[in-house]
């Protein structure tokens, strides 16, 4: 079932490669699988690994994630700052620090994230 014919309000925002993101509150979104076999497979993966984060203490630099269901993930809204120009210096140090930092706590639960690339980093 479309999720818009059950939730009229809700409001599209991105297609990824497993998943549809629609807006549901101004400061939430609803992560949902696509159809097909392969990425409904991924997003249990990913619904697995957000288990991982619920057990174990926030990290400020990974999207907060506030409900899990089999067939969504309910998530912080990280409106994406688009770079289009060099930026301080002291700005980008404070950029990679962050994403260092991210990095690490994944490796502290013995996870890797797989897709670092600029697509997937949200600056807010």
């Amino acid at each position: 079932m479309d999720i818009r014919s059950q939730f009229p309000h809700v409001r599209w925002i991105w297609e990824g490669g497993i998943s549809f993101i629609y807006e549901v509150h101004p400061r939430i979104v609803v992560k949902i699988p696509q159809q097909e076999e392969s990425e409904r497979e991924q997003f249990q993966t990913e619904l697995e690994i957000y288990r991982v984060f619920s057990q174990s203490p926030l990290c400020p630099y990974i999207v907060q994630c506030y409900l899990l269901a089999e067939t969504g993930i309910f998530m912080e809204y990280m409106r994406v700052t688009k770079v289009q120009k060099l930026e301080p210096l002291l700005l980008r140090l404070e950029w990679m620090n962050d994403l260092t930092q991210a990095v690490a706590f994944l490796e502290s639960l013995n996870l890797a994230h797989g897709d670092l690339r600029p697509k997937n980093v949200l600056l807010d």
